[in-house]
């Protein structure tokens, strides 16, 4: 057999590549004008090793047709200065671009161009307008968000013109990039969905001019046109063998595919973290080159966007539908201020830009009339040149202090409180279509500008907030001026905010009428201050004199107490806790302990030590404390461009500033990101995903499972999306897929399907198969034994051929069985038993043979001894244990067994024992031997005609005469233990030995020892107690499956009592004496004697040395006659002893 080299693969000479499909064409192209499935066929015999098969496919656009503008009907909804020459039909229709819609000084338009044929797949929506803009301002250009119902600014910088007319071009596109660069005359916006844009075949557009001066300028029309998304094919899924979805991609291109999302098929990811991880996989090519691979994440706690805030709109621009042509407008010096119907304002909320509608009444949460707000509707609006209508001039929401007429003069006063905000809106109407630039109230001499920035619509608001920072006895804000007329209340007077009592009821303040300034203090009642502090009032006449003060304790405290604040006074005083002083010396009350703080901790406002953060420092400085004072230094230095990382937590920017790491990122386990604190960021992955995919291991398809671990140590949440991966085009590996399939087609003439599914696209496909024509193998013949057992190895030799020299496999249609070259090696179990049909076959992996073989499988009876052995010796007495085992695949119901001692004596079971197969019987025999000597205790089983036999050596003879101790010291003994032999003619070799101290601890022989017949051997021990008390000391020797021993009970005494006797008898007097000796020294022992009638015991302790003996004299009159028993003792914590006398009296 020779060889070729295929695709880097060395292959047989007579391979065969098929690169063209079942109609011979070499490639494909496949069209999908909408979703569909369309099947490609390759044909192959069934008879074919399938060495490699690819598919390659490329993706092309579906050229769709580009729309001309249109403007087939419009309908102004509202405009100003209209041009009523046109009537509506004309309007609708007006394309000579001679007429206009709306002009003067407000030009301002709103249109709906309707009808539209619009095609699918819109990227672009492109308006052309013709318009004049005045010198003196500038036009803005604004579509219609029908899902949102708000306008969205394309631009407000449509330049002036002094031409009688001018061409604008705007562009509005969801995906890809803009149609043109933005100049003067073409503009564009991408916006996040373009479909919010089209109502049918509606859109809506708005036009303003910006500025206030008269002017005449006109808005001529405008047309719109729709350009189709560049389509290619999308969402494909791919079937071998039409037998289910074997893979799939997002986007397929001429070079490239991309990938928008994880292998579950979502396109984005919210992760809330509480120290710990999430996994998500994608699914990539393994031979694929990244072009790039990257995904946008965010912290949900982002608050260092720098976002641009775009412009919004209200959604009526225009109140009514009544048009008015006026000749003048407003000025800067005399504008009014529009009344506020849905105000829309932008804001930052967790790294989206969130558009928020303001009610367009005053919610009771953010205005109250009642309490806050001054009415302005009597205010006179002479000198502007239409009726000014002013709304309520409220505070925000804001509770003021006025509990208690604080300096006593009678009436209550109203306050602040140091650090507190007030913030002041106002509000206001004019007639329809007026709008102004700013707000500024009756009197003031400077505008404020609109809240939301636009000062672009009739309704309009203004706000304005200050944070009281320090204590005053006015709270001011220059240049807003008004006088209250209604009621007791507040208003505003010479800029600052005041309080008047309409004593006379007539509805105004008048000369004479009691008024107070609003003040800021630091406290007016105690309820002001800390529960521990009171509002300190040095002097009632002045309250911005008042402080939060701690309060005096009577009496006083100690040096080591402290006072027990609550309810703003000294309740007592209590032990000082743990301190630390200006000196940052640290004391502990409970005992007086005095000892430095270290640098890193310093003494906090409550004088405890602390360690924590309670200064802000800049991006650039690093918060550290050194010396005990907290400090802000600046990083210059720390990172450097070899820095990678500070700590786990941190690491360095680009810049060199020190960033918190929230989140790290793993592609497998190459660490690929940090994702630092409060930003959003773009992580580009690509090398290592790249090298990931050099060291994967892909599926069947040639397909990766890629692992991205997003792994953080804080509580947090990270946003993953849009995901976007390309690498360059790839071929799919179906081998595997097309060989499996022919092999049961059962044709030598298949068609493969291959069925490829899209959306909208264009696909070229082609294939390189790599085949070679196949012949089965033959077993040619088979040697076996007609018979096998069960639980024996049975071998079958296999004689085969194979024309292309394959390797074959060798199996048959039974458990266990394994191949050893051209042997097949099987165990039969009980399973197996009767007569059976083998079927043996062998394969090249691609074809096979087989050939069927009779056996006979026979189980064979067994019976087995396990664990002769003597499990009791004492002298001559013997207990002996066998275990008879079944291990055979029959039952027996006739078991016998016979034991011979070794000393003529044999015995026999009384009864047959039956036995199931993997039984075991345990069997125990005791016997008294009566002569010393060596014998061979032998045991016979016998099952129907198996018999087996198993025997152990065993000596009788080996005595321990005895144990003695034979020296003593303290808890130290000294043993001598005597073996002999009393056998009269046999040695006893290897005797071990072994001493068990009863005490826990058992001392073995390491030298096997001799004994010859008659001999007698001594063993000396020394053993050492930990305890004190008394002990069983067990001598064993053994020898040949038996074993002697002897016990001796010695004590271990720290003391002992005793030579208790009766020194003197007279009458009923007894004088008693015992001695009290020590076994250690510097003993204190108390003693007891207890005479029988009562217990006397040692008012003090003896103190006895080593080797020390104690008297004890003890005398008592008894108080009548008879026996008695007296007992003497004594005791410590770690011995006791007494000694009893009996005597009469």
């Amino acid at each position: 057999m020779t060889y070729v080299t295929a695709e880097h693969t060395v292959l047989r000479n007579d391979t065969e590549l098929i690169n063209i499909f079942n109609d011979s064409s070499a490639m494909k192209q496949l069209i999908y004008n909408s979703a569909s499935n369309q099947t490609v066929y390759i044909n192959a015999s069934n008879q074919s090793r399938i060495w490699s098969a690819k598919l390659s496919l490329t993706g092309h656009p579906l050229e769709l047709n580009d729309s001309s503008y249109q403007e087939p009907n419009a309908t102004i909804i509202q405009a100003n200065d209209i041009n009523n020459t046109n009537t509506s039909s004309s309007l609708a229709t007006d394309k000579n671009w001679s007429s206009y819609y709306s002009s003067g000084q407000y030009t301002g338009l709103i249109a709906e161009i309707e009808d539209l044929t619009l095609p699918e797949n819109i990227a672009h929506m492109v308006f052309h307008a013709k318009l004049r803009v005045y010198s003196a301002g500038t036009g803005r250009f604004a579509v219609y968000n029908y899902n949102e119902d708000i306008y969205e600014v394309v631009t407000s910088t449509i330049p002036a013109t002094n031409e009688s007319y001018q061409d604008i071009y705007l562009d509005i596109y969801d995906s890809e990039d803009a149609l043109w660069t933005t100049n003067e005359t073409h503009f564009s916006l991408k916006v996040e969905n373009l479909s919010n844009f089209i109502n049918g075949s509606s859109v809506r557009y708005y036009y303003r001019y910006i500025n206030s001066q008269f002017a005449s300028q006109k808005f001529y029309e405008a047309e719109v046109k729709f350009i189709p998304e560049v389509v290619y094919p999308k969402n494909i899924s791919i079937d071998f063998g039409d037998d289910g979805v074997d893979t799939t991609m997002d986007e397929l291109y001429e070079s490239t595919a991309l990938i928008d999302r994880f292998n579950d098929s979502s396109i984005n990811a919210t992760f809330t973290f509480t120290n710990n991880s999430y996994m998500r996989y994608l699914s990539i090519p393994k031979n694929a080159e990244i072009v790039h691979a990257v995904f946008k994440v965010g912290n949900s706690t982002v608050t260092h966007i720098n976002a641009t805030v775009l412009e919004v709109f209200e959604s009526e621009l225009f109140e009514g539908t009544t048009t008015k042509n006026q000749a003048n407008g407003f000025s800067t010096q005399d504008s009014g201020i529009p009344y506020i119907s849905s105000v829309y304002a932008v804001k930052e909320e967790n790294s989206a830009l969130v558009i928020e509608e303001f009610d367009s009444e005053f919610s009771e949460n953010e205005f109250n009339p009642m309490s806050y707000c001054y009415d302005w509707t009597g205010s006179d609006s002479s000198g502007y040149v239409d009726d000014v209508w002013y709304g309520p001039y409220c505070a925000d929401d804001y509770s003021w202090h006025n509990s208690n007429d604080i300096d006593n003069d009678g009436y209550v006063e109203y306050y602040m409180l140091k650090g507190e905000t007030y913030s002041v809106w106002a509000r206001c109407d004019t007639d329809p279509g007026h709008t102004v630039d700013d707000f500024c109230d009756d009197g003031c001499s400077t505008s404020y500008g609109c809240y939301d920035g636009n000062c672009d619509s009739d309704d309009e608001k203004v706000k304005r907030s200050t944070t009281q920072s320090s204590v005053s006895s006015t709270i001011s804000y220059p240049d807003m001026f008004c006088f209250p007329d209604v009621g007791d209340g507040f208003g505003w007077l010479g800029g600052n905010l005041w309080w008047y009592w309409d004593t006379n009821e007539n509805g105004q303040w008048d000369s004479g009428e009691h008024q107070e300034y609003g003040m800021v203090l630091e406290c007016g009642v105690d309820a002001d201050c800390a529960d521990n502090k009171f509002c300190d009032k040095h002097n009632t006449t002045t309250p911005t004199s008042y402080t939060c003060e701690t309060p005096v304790c009577s009496p006083s405290c100690g040096s080591w107490q402290e006072g027990n604040y609550s309810n703003h006074v000294c309740n007592n005083c209590i032990p000082l806790s743990d301190r630390c002083d200006d000196n940052y010396t640290w004391r502990d009350p409970s005992d007086m302990v005095v000892k430095e703080l270290p640098d890193n901790e310093y003494c906090n406002a409550s004088h405890y030590p602390s360690s924590d953060q309670t200064i802000t420092c800049e991006e650039s400085e690093y918060w550290s404390i050194i010396n005990h004072v907290e400090t802000c230094t600046l990083l210059g230095g720390r990172c450097n461009e070899t820095d990678t990382y500070i700590n786990e937590t941190s690491y360095c920017d680009t810049y060199g500033f020190i960033v918190p790491i929230i989140t790290k990122i793993y592609i497998g386990d190459y660490f690929a990101s940090n994702v630092p604190s409060g930003e959003i960021d773009e992580i580009d992955f690509s090398f290592y995903l790249q090298r990931y995919l050099e060291e994967c291991s892909p599926n069947s398809l040639g397909y990766c499972e890629v692992p991205i671990n997003f792994t953080s140590p804080y509580n947090t949440t990270l946003m993953i999306d849009e995901i976007n991966i390309v690498y360059e085009n790839f071929d799919i590996n179906f081998t595997n897929y097309l060989q499996n399939w022919l092999l049961s087609c059962g044709s030598n003439n298949c068609n493969y399907p291959i069925s490829i599914y899209s959306e909208k696209g264009i696909m070229n496909i082609s294939h390189n198969t790599y085949r070679s024509p196949e012949t089965a193998p033959q077993i040619l013949n088979i040697t076996h034994n007609s018979i096998a057992y069960v639980g024996k190895q049975f071998s079958v030799t296999v004689n085969t051929s194979d024309n292309e020299n394959d390797t074959l496999t060798i199996t048959a249609n039974v458990s266990n069985a394994t191949q050893d070259d051209n042997q097949l090696l099987w165990t039969p179990t009980l399973n197996d038993i009767g007569n059976k049909s083998v079927l043996v076959t062998v394969s090249d992996g691609l074809l096979n043979d087989s050939q069927a073989i009779d056996v006979e499988v026979i189980a064979l009876p067994n019976i087995s001894i396990t664990d002769f052995s003597v499990i009791y010796s004492y002298d001559y007495s013997k207990i002996f244990k066998f275990t008879i085992w079944n291990n055979g695949y029959v039952n027996f119901s006739d078991v016998s067994w016979s034991l011979d001692l070794g000393d003529g004596t044999i015995v026999n079971n009384s009864q047959s024992i039956a036995s199931s197969y993997e039984e075991y019987v345990d069997v125990y025999f005791g016997y008294n031997y009566s002569t010393e000597g060596s014998f061979t205790p032998v045991v016979n089983v016998t099952a129907n005609d198996i018999s087996v036999v198993s025997s152990l050596n065993l000596g009788i003879g080996l005595t321990v005469h005895s144990i003695e101790e034979i020296y003593s010291n303290i808890k130290e003994r000294v043993l001598e233990i005597t073996i002999g032999n009393e056998m009269n003619s046999f040695s006893v070799n290897n005797v071990n030995w072994s001493l068990d101290d009863g005490n826990g601890a058992i001392i073995h022989g390491n030298t096997l020892v001799n004994i010859s017949p008659g001999e007698n051997m001594s063993l000396i021990v020394a053993v050492n107690y930990s305890d004190y008390g008394p002990f069983t000391v067990v001598s064993s020797a053994f020898y040949e499956n038996s074993s002697s021993n002897e016990t001796l009970d010695i004590s271990i005494d720290q003391f002992i009592v005793d030579n208790l006797s009766q020194l003197d008898s007279s009458g009923s007097d007894r004088v008693f004496e015992f001695t009290i000796t020590g076994y250690e020294g510097d003993l204190s022992i108390p003693w007891e004697l207890d005479t029988g009638e009562i217990n006397i015991e040692s008012t003090q302790n003896i103190s006895i040395n080593l080797s020390e003996s104690v008297f004890v004299i003890v005398s008592h009159n008894y108080s009548g006659s008879g026996s008695f028993i007296v007992n003497a003792s004594a005791n410590t914590s770690l011995d006791s002893d007494s000694q009893i006398l009996n005597i009469n009296v």
